[in-house]
């Protein structure tokens, strides 16, 4: 059985769930196995759930039987039991921890093993984030977020698990990407042709040549859906010095919003490569950095020589609109959204011009 002598140390489900497995790679019954190892079903479903003990005699019979060496048996059962005697003397911040932590919709994006399983589940989530313990966590990320240049709202504190989830998230997904060294005036560069892609409505299109774009200035791209009380649409995040990654959360799924939020990030690398990471969301406070990188992704998408144009352009004036786009190589839904933002047409007008996208997508 080729996977039985991958020890993890974390693992929390009893050892009759490997074989479990084991009985399924062999095609074989449950019946046949208890035949096996000359023991009764009774006694072998309880070995599947952890009630029966794995003492020195049935790790010999099991390693006869498997293939797999009776100290791994052994060691299975010493790690389950000690893991087991962890969770149960869990102090009551560390299930606060678990409990504060987005594990329904970590599940539902595949990011940790679905379970229902309190100990299976925080050491899922201690392995999602790399960390031993809940206090590593904290030492990490809460010092992280907490040093953030900017804060989403006085209820920022109280989404940190959800914050540090998608951030991480970000990094996993990046993790094995290739990129060039960090070269800031590579990446001013090729503004023009990040801003080229905006008129491209398929993000199965786009997206990679986005990515490619980016790696070659040394800027790495991760999309990462928000988990529920995760209000960030976007992150400048510093992974190491010269290594930044822009995180987006395609919360609104419409290309004007894709696109500022994009533009405003690529911003904050250019303009204040001092902080280490930078939040974003529609309940933030505009701090000075944040008009910074507002005014530079507005300046992108529509530069200043046709701001005076732009003004003149209304709701009813739909060819206008288009023939304007067109002129200054955007999409029709970027001149919308700015035209929402200035607040020269109603939110509720013109909606659809802009490109709608799905989760399908990426």
């Amino acid at each position: 059985m080729s996977n039985l002598s991958s020890f993890n140390a974390n693992w929390v489900s009893p050892p009759g769930s490997t074989l479990l497995d084991f009985i399924d790679e062999q095609g074989i019954t449950v019946n046949q196995f208890a035949n096996q190892i000359d023991c009764t079903v009774p006694f072998l479903k309880n070995l599947f759930k952890g009630s029966t003990i794995i003492d020195p005699d049935l790790a010999s019979i099991l390693g006869d039987i498997t293939g797999v060496p009776s100290k791994f048996w052994l060691t299975r059962e010493e790690q389950y039991r000690e893991n087991l005697k962890k969770v149960s003397l869990l102090k009551d911040d560390e299930s606060d921890w678990l409990s504060n932590l987005p594990t329904a919709d970590m599940a539902n994006f595949g990011w940790i093993e679905k379970t229902t399983n309190k100990a299976k589940k925080l050491f899922s989530c201690l392995d999602y984030f790399g960390v031993a313990s809940v206090d590593e966590w904290r030492s990490k990320y809460t010092y992280m977020i907490g040093e953030t240049a900017f804060r989403i709202s006085d209820k920022f504190s109280h989404k940190q698990e959800s914050i540090a989830s998608w951030l991480r998230q970000g990094e996993i997904q990046v993790s094995n990407h290739y990129c060039s060294p960090w070269d800031k005036n590579k990446l001013i560069e090729k503004i023009p042709d990040l801003r080229a892609l905006t008129t491209d409505s398929d993000p199965i299109s786009f997206i990679p040549k986005l990515r490619a774009l980016l790696a070659d200035c040394g800027v790495l791209l991760a999309i990462v859906r928000s988990p529920q009380h995760c209000p960030a649409s976007g992150a400048a995040y510093w992974l190491a010095e010269n290594r930044p990654l822009i995180i987006m959360s395609f919360k609104y799924l419409t290309d004007d919003h894709f696109w500022f939020t994009f533009f405003h990030e690529v911003g904050h690398l250019i303009l204040h490569t001092d902080y280490s990471l930078i939040l974003e969301s529609n309940e933030s406070n505009v701090s000075n950095i944040e008009k910074e990188a507002n005014d530079y992704a507005e300046d992108i998408l529509i530069p200043k020589i046709y701001q005076k144009e732009l003004l003149k352009l209304n709701s009813k004036d739909l060819r206008g609109i288009l023939k304007f786009a067109k002129k200054i190589g955007v999409s029709k839904g970027i001149v919308v959204g700015q035209l929402q933002h200035k607040s020269i047409i109603s939110s509720s007008l013109l909606n659809k011009l802009k490109t709608r996208y799905s989760w399908a997508n990426f």
